[in-house]
């Protein structure tokens, strides 16, 4: 669109006759455009303009300058110079905004034509990708001028995008510089050329920039999922892993349903710390009241570290996940429903193969002998004879670590092509589904030793939005196209160039999930958790205590405490496991109950511990006793099957809703 008015006056002398000015509408791709110009810039000293966006016909300023306004449009390869205008008109200069509106609606139909229908707008804010550039010209000669260019998301939190300092200093642009067959501004007269190519963005990301009402991406409000992210590592293993399964649906149910506060009314229940852990998370995942920039992972993440599990790819941390979690609920229910998740049903008969239960079924395969998953899939499956049968989930793990002729460990980033769909029907038992559809993939980047590892996923399934979980710089989930999604992520051709200082991104991990359970695995947005108030208040404090009833019996004055120690240490397998220890010393008789006033202190405990440990000649002195808290909840870090010993003896009985357990041992008088 083209704009010439009059009514800016370039010398210091003469004041400004608007602080800002404003071009008339024009409707192009659905949407209205405008240039804002601030002749004494925008609390600068250079010109400042900016292309302004806006879903309806904005209303129009006060005061109007003599104005020229032309609006051309065609292809993005098209020449604009010899097209016919959708518009073309003239006003003079007036303070009648009424009148004004009204002469410009008769002379441009968009303006005329009623407004949207609501019902068919989208529930979610508008969001206009575009192209933009601006020229500045003297009319009476174009050969004076400036431009500028750039591309910007319009939106509601960012209507207008430009520039504070396109041409400078406005003081003087109405004399003629070095170079210059005119100065700019003659006959108090400007000229200006918006050039705006709409970009349709089905990811709704693109050219996206913070502002003050939207400082941060908003990733739930934009795709319906929090981000997740490490709060010290970018790209972390652990981030990677964790996007992928706490998106499938099944595998939530499953940790949602373990009651991880069993352990404290019941001593002899373990307490589980991961399940613990994976519960807040879901909690913080899944709630919609308050707006988290990420969901960090680090209470999965110490809790593995707390249990000497560390991992260094997504696979050995996939391994970790499960191997804990299998402790945690062996004997459950919930076990064997996660191993029917993740692992090949049993064989109906002993000629059946069944995928290697290391932990995390998958089928691995070398990268740089396949061309496409397909005919990994296919190729590992047709090696061996007779039939098979696969998990739900199906896990292709692509080997790129090989050692060259100098013995050294190098990382293959050779392309794998990801095929949509596998039928492996041929391979498998009868009824026990062979066709997959792809789920996403593990990324890689960098060099082999960078550790920098994301997920591409789609967790609603086939034929929706690819989305980026992407736990770089700024933690955030982004929608992909395809052809993002299925291209720069995954490897080099052989005509391509490795480069060996900062390395590619290349698929690692590959999950297929059955066709006939997509529905079941991939429901898109969980949507909120619903829990009791008791829970609710556990997940945000990490404190657990019960939330009192109405109608509930009066809480008791005494504290219920239990203390526990043994002295046949040498009998014990392990001294690591806090709850094994408590089990030791009911059997030998080493547990001491009783019952002490709410407002009691540790160290009126540790007097009656000294009492009962004193038998016969021997006295056992308070200052001898030593106190171990067990399965102390602290806040944020969950609960533990370690000691936490108790070094300030004034501290009162704290109550959590159960009973109060303490490990007891009495140091020599020496």
């Amino acid at each position: 669109m083209t704009w010439t008015f009059k009514g800016v006056r370039g010398t210091p002398e003469a004041p400004n006759r608007a602080k800002i000015m404003r071009s008339p509408p024009a409707y192009i791709g659905g949407y209205w455009w405008r240039i804002k110009f601030f002749p004494r810039g925008n609390n600068v000293g250079s010109l400042s303009i900016y292309i302004e966006c806006s879903p309806s016909l904005p209303a129009p300023d006060e005061t109007l300058p003599e104005t020229e306004f032309t609006v051309r449009r065609g292809t993005s390869d098209a020449s604009l110079k010899d097209s016919i205008p959708d518009v073309s008109i003239q006003t003079p200069a007036t303070n009648d905004a009424a009148a004004w509106q009204e002469d410009f609606k008769s002379q441009y139909p968009a303006a005329a034509s009623p407004p949207r229908n609501t019902q068919d707008a989208p529930t979610d804010p508008w969001r206009v990708a575009a192209q933009i550039g601006v020229i500045v010209y003297n009319p009476e000669e174009p050969r004076t001028g400036w431009m500028q260019s750039s591309c910007h998301q319009f939106n509601p939190h960012n209507l207008d995008w430009g520039w504070t300092y396109f041409h400078g200093p406005w003081d003087q642009i109405h004399q003629r510089r070095r170079g210059q067959h005119r100065a700019l501004l003659n006959s108090d007269t400007l000229a200006f050329d918006a050039y705006i190519r709409v970009v349709d963005d089905p990811t709704r990301s693109l050219w996206w920039h913070p502002s003050d009402a939207e400082p941060t991406w908003d990733s739930l409000a934009l795709t319906g999922y929090r981000p997740l992210g490490d709060s010290v590592i970018n790209h972390s293993v652990e981030v990677a892993g964790l996007a992928s399964w706490l998106h499938i649906a099944p595998f939530c149910k499953i940790i949602q349903k373990v009651d991880v506060l069993e352990y404290v009314t019941n001593c002899d229940v373990k307490p589980k710390p991961l399940c613990d852990a994976f519960q807040k998370l879901l909690w913080q995942l899944r709630r919609r009241t308050q707006s988290l920039q990420y969901v960090d992972t680090d209470g999965i993440t110490s809790t593995l570290r707390n249990l000497r599990e560390f991992s260094s790819d997504v696979s050995d941390f996939w391994e970790s996940l499960r191997r804990t979690l299998e402790i945690e609920l062996a004997g459950t229910d919930a076990g064997k429903e996660l191993a029917k998740l993740f692992d090949s049903p049993s064989p109906v008969r002993d000629s059946v193969n069944t995928l290697p239960t290391n932990f995390n079924s998958r089928i691995s395969v070398r990268a740089d002998e396949v061309k496409s998953t397909g005919e990994a899939v296919k190729g590992y499956l047709g090696n061996k004879p007779g039939l098979w049968t696969l998990p739900p989930v199906l896990y292709v793990e692509l080997g790129r670590h090989t050692l060259d002729k100098t013995m050294r460990w190098q990382l293959q980033f050779s392309k794998v092509e990801l095929d949509e769909e596998l039928d492996l029907t041929p391979f498998v038992v009868n009824g026990h589904g062979g066709k997959y559809v792809l789920y996403g993939y593990i990324v890689h980047r960098g060099l082999r030793t960078s550790g920098k590892f994301f997920s591409i996923l789609r967790p609603a399934g086939p034929g929706t939005k690819w989305l980026a979980f992407d736990d770089g710089s700024d933690n955030r989930v982004e929608c992909l196209t395809q052809k993002t999604a299925m291209g720069p992520h995954l490897g080099l051709d052989p005509s391509q160039t490795v480069d060996h200082k900062k390395g590619h991104d290349v698929p690692v991990m590959v999950i297929y999930v059955r066709s006939d359970m997509v529905s079941e695995l991939l429901p898109g947005p969980q949507g909120p958790w619903e829990v009791s108030e008791t829970l609710k208040r556990y997940y945000e404090t990490g404190v657990y205590q019960p939330v009192p009833v109405a109608d509930a019996a009066p809480v008791k004055d005494d504290v219920q405490v239990e203390v526990y120690s043994t002295t046949d240490y040498d009998q014990l397998n392990s001294l690591f496991d806090t709850y094994d220890l408590m089990s030791h010393s009911k059997a030998a008789n080493g547990t001491m109950y009783m019952s002490l006033p709410r407002t009691s202190r540790v160290a009126e405990l540790r007097k009656k511990i000294s009492i009962w440990k004193s038998a016969g000649d021997e006295v056992v002195g308070p200052e001898r006793v030593r106190l171990w808290r067990i399965g102390h909840t602290r806040a944020h870090c969950g609960p533990t099957l370690a000691f936490d010993l108790i070094s300030d003896m004034n501290v009162p009985l704290e109550v959590s809703g159960g009973p109060l357990r303490f490990w007891m041992e009495t140091i020599s008088e020496g």
